[in-house]
């Protein structure tokens, strides 16, 4: 019944975004399509235009969206490039919004259409497959594919928080930890920014305003 609700709210929140003229296009963080709560993104690969707007929606779970490099899986993109600083949702522990019916949300905004790659940094989510890919293109590089990073991913012994002032932490998440990021990175080092923050974790309704504003 909790999980229903949540997707009811999650869909008011979209159809007034698309209200706007903005094309809002919604991941589901901690549960599946079929309303089952779990170590999922639904979906984990997407294709977002450019300036559309991926919205990040924490159903269940503590868990974060957090981009990495596709060649280091687990690990926030800065890790891979100091320069580029990805983008880092903090952790988000949806049950805390349980009663309220509102669902916690991240918003992006993509600027080009090269991948961005993301992870959960919560505990082993990442190396158990809570991986996700927007504009996957494997007609340019067959190897760069969502198969082959979230197979990466389940090698990697340590996934990584991006910690204060751009660093690393480790370690599991309680609440809202860890470093917000800036400008969005891509995919891979040295590339230019494909996607930027829009918004910190916030209440689904409240981010769809704020976005719209951001026009």
């Amino acid at each position: 019944m909790l999980a229903k609700s949540f997707i009811a709210a999650a869909f008011a929140g979209m159809a007034a975004a698309q209200n706007t003229g903005v094309e809002v296009i919604p991941v589901l963080v901690g549960m599946s399509p079929n309303g089952t709560a779990g170590t999922f993104f639904s979906p984990e690969s997407i294709t977002a235009p450019v300036g559309s707007m991926v919205q990040f929606q924490f159903m269940g779970g503590n868990h974060t969206v957090t981009q990495a490099a596709f060649s280091n899986p687990c690990q926030p993109l800065s890790s891979t490039n100091a320069s580029a600083v990805g983008f880092h949702s903090d952790f988000v522990p949806a049950a805390n919004n349980a009663q309220t019916g509102k669902v916690p949300s991240y918003t992006i905004q993509i600027k080009d259409t090269r991948p961005i790659w993301a992870y959960c940094a919560q505990g082993r989510h990442c190396q158990s497959g809570m991986v996700m890919v927007i504009n996957e293109n494997t007609a340019a590089t067959p190897e760069n594919s969502l198969a082959n990073f979230k197979a990466a991913a389940a090698s990697v012994e340590q996934a990584t928080v991006p910690g204060p002032n751009g660093g690393a932490a480790t370690g599991n998440g309680g609440g809202q930890t860890g470093g917000n990021g800036g400008n969005a990175g891509n995919a891979d080092a040295n590339t230019p920014a494909a996607g930027a923050n829009l918004r910190v974790p916030a209440y689904l309704l409240a981010a769809v305003a704020g976005a719209a504003a951001l026009f």
